[in-house]
């Protein structure tokens, strides 16, 4: 993932080997380079490196004359590539990766698995995250300029150190966002860390994220914002459901170290769900109603109370644990014709008065009511797109009165009531 030592570690192994090869040349940021429409430049570095001519000028803008190729071919030459989104840089840098002479070391950094498999890479290492020693080692330089720390900075660290779970870009961003400080502050801060989302650091990471296709994007809010540690069958039926392609897309996630599979659950660092987080808060931070998923007990309560939900709500994930109690009108949903995602699940023991409902949104592909206090759902739901059904320790009696639209065209295949 982003920030976690590629580049480092391969400028760590280019120091350490250069001695070996004839001529050799880092190229850093290849992505930022394309994206800055500066890649000519990069090209023209690299060039000027191996073949150790300042002057050498290539008039065709993405072909690699073949005299050129012809010199590459006879150098043993050592090339670091770093941070490659796409196969067609190299192709545009150097013509490929297997243009190089015998015995040369082509060494690529990328969040995207894919680069290395179409390129050929025979050796992929994927970076590992500091140990537990490591990150607090880390973090103390940082945050309080020593390797010794007190029992209260220790404490910090170990607060510090579950969220960042390893992650050096983090560990030394938030250490040093606390140099200097009081006491009341360090403290205060790190108690916030999970609750508020920091634009700083989602500035430093957000390039990962605006590299997706938007599909990518929503599956990857949706994830972060609801089905972290859910089943990946689960998830990945549920996002069938509401986006094209979807399994393709989880797999593009994967493969871009956004999540990750363990125990055939999806998973994701929790740098990337505070990431998705801020990303679905900052699209409107004063009004819950207008953003695209809500998550937090007290906001979701706003809304439903004040039925001043909005058609961008398309997914309200709903812990009733954590309020004492909630009383809906029948309209509470009225509004939001574009609901996907409704689960309240933990609502045993909890008071939860509903005085009637009107509707439920038609678009609905998921719906878990844990404790749904009606006999019946909305005789105006159609669930023609419904994938998942769940109405565990509900009192419902039969899904809906009267007649409904023909069960073959619904979209369920999951039903579990109780």
């Amino acid at each position: 993932m982003q920030g976690i030592g590629k580049t480092k570690l391969a400028e760590a192994i280019f120091y350490h080997v250069l001695n070996g090869f004839q001529n050799h040349s880092f190229l850093a940021n290849v992505r930022e380079h394309e994206e800055s429409r500066n890649l000519s430049q990069l090209r023209k570095k690299f060039l000027s490196d191996i073949l150790e001519d300042e002057n050498l000028d290539i008039s065709t803008p993405t072909i690699i004359p073949s005299f050129v190729k012809d010199m590459l071919s006879r150098k043993k030459v050592l090339v670091v590539y770093d941070d490659v989104s796409e196969l067609s840089q190299f192709e545009f840098l150097f013509g490929g990766i297997d243009r190089f002479g015998r015995g040369s070391l082509v060494i690529v950094t990328t969040r995207n698995k894919q680069v290395l498999f179409q390129c050929g890479m025979n050796l992929i290492y994927e970076a590992k995250k500091l140990n537990k020693y490591e990150s607090i080692q880390l973090f103390c330089q940082h945050a309080f300029k020593s390797n010794h720390p007190i029992k209260y900075q220790l404490g910090l660290s170990r607060m510090v150190l579950s969220f960042a779970n390893g992650n050096p870009l983090a560990i030394k961003f938030f250490g040093s966002s606390l140099y200097g400080k009081n006491k009341n502050y360090q403290e205060s801060a790190v108690k916030d860390l999970k609750q508020i989302p920091n634009p700083d650091i989602l500035k430093l990471l957000r390039s990962s994220f605006d590299g997706l296709n938007p599909v990518e994007k929503d599956i990857f809010l949706d994830i972060a914002c609801f089905f972290k540690g859910e089943d990946r069958d689960f998830v990945t039926r549920i996002m069938e459901a509401c986006y094209p392609s979807a399994y393709s897309r989880i797999e593009n996630l994967i493969d871009k170290s956004l999540i990750y599979i363990s125990q055939n659950k999806i998973e994701m660092h929790d740098i990337w769900q505070h990431v998705g987080r801020s990303i679905v808060h900052y699209e409107s931070p004063s009004k819950p109603e207008t953003r695209s998923r809500l998550w937090i007990p007290e906001e979701i309560y706003d809304v439903l109370t004040k039925n001043n939900g909005t058609e961008t709500i398309t997914g309200i994930v709903l812990d009733m644990s954590k309020l004492a109690k909630l009383e809906l009108e029948p309209v509470a949903f009225m509004k939001m014709r574009k609901l996907r995602i409704l689960k309240f699940y933990h609502s045993c023991g909890r008071t939860l008065l509903l005085k009637g409902l009107l509707s439920l949104p038609d678009d609905l592909r998921y719906l878990c009511w844990e404790g749904y206090p009606l006999k019946t759902l909305p005789s105006t739901f159609h669930p023609r797109y419904l994938v998942e059904l769940d109405m565990s320790c509900s009192h419902v009696e039969q899904l809906w009165e009267g007649k409904q639209i023909d069960a073959s065209m619904f979209g369920t295949n999951s039903i579990a009531i109780s």
